[in-house]
């Protein structure tokens, strides 16, 4: 990690592409993570405390401690820290996913939609916010929402699988039963439990008898099933 540190530093011969200043950006975050999360928690306590010796209102430092505590379920100390860190890095997505996610963790969710969707407007097409926002919605009860942010990651790879669970549960508090299935099958098929997938793409097609683009979707799903 040092070594890929120095020749960022120092490597300017070729002039920059969008894609490496992003690296270039993104890299200390990229560091501070991995040391708060796989050093000894008390090390890395130590490291960005006496970052903070150094500098009171070092960012960096804030965020990987925020970074420290949520790894450790102190969620209002990581919050504490978290915020500390987004007065510095106002723009910063890795503060803002993490501090939204902290917010979600205590059950704040207005302040962490909040949060998440000022990370969508700094960048619309980051994963892990509109996943983090999907399930802040999902947990207002805010289910129109949630499924719309839930489709949307179906579509940009790679899809996690607890997507499509989210889709079943939020389709399912709708009382649109067809469409719940039919995501808990896709959910149990992509873990390779094919009878649970088998049962509920069974039931998705009988609550599908007056929507044949979903009936020829279930099928579809259902042809590539291997029986265990």
């Amino acid at each position: 990690m040092s070594n890929i540190d120095i020749m960022l530093t120092n490597y300017n011969r070729i002039p920059e592409n969008n894609q490496t200043k992003r690296y270039r950006e993104l890299f200390p975050f990229f560091k501070t993570v991995l040391s708060a999360k796989y050093l000894d928690p008390h090390d890395a306590e130590r490291l960005f405390n006496r970052a903070l010796e150094k500098d009171p209102d070092s960012s960096m430092a804030h965020f990987g401690l925020g970074i420290v505590w949520k790894e450790r379920s102190e969620y209002l100390r990581s919050i504490n820290h978290l915020e500390k860190a987004l007065t510095g890095l106002p723009e910063s997505l890795p503060v803002l996913r993490n501090l939204g996610e902290a917010y979600q963790l205590v059950g704040q969710n207005t302040k962490a939609i909040g949060v998440l969707e000022k990370a969508l407007r700094i960048d619309n097409h980051d994963r892990s916010a509109l996943y983090l926002l999907a399930v802040s919605h999902q947990q207002q009860e805010e289910y129109q929402k949630a499924v719309r942010l839930y489709e949307r990651l179906t579509s940009m790879e790679p899809v996690k699988d607890e997507i499509y669970y989210n889709l079943g549960v939020s389709y399912g508090r709708q009382e649109r039963l067809a469409l719940a299935h039919y995501n808990f099958g896709t959910y149990f098929k992509r873990l390779k439990k094919i009878r649970k997938a088998r049962f509920h793409f069974q039931k998705a097609e009988d609550l599908a008898k007056d929507e044949p683009a979903l009936r020829d979707r279930i099928r579809k799903a259902m042809k590539d099933m291997v029986s265990k």
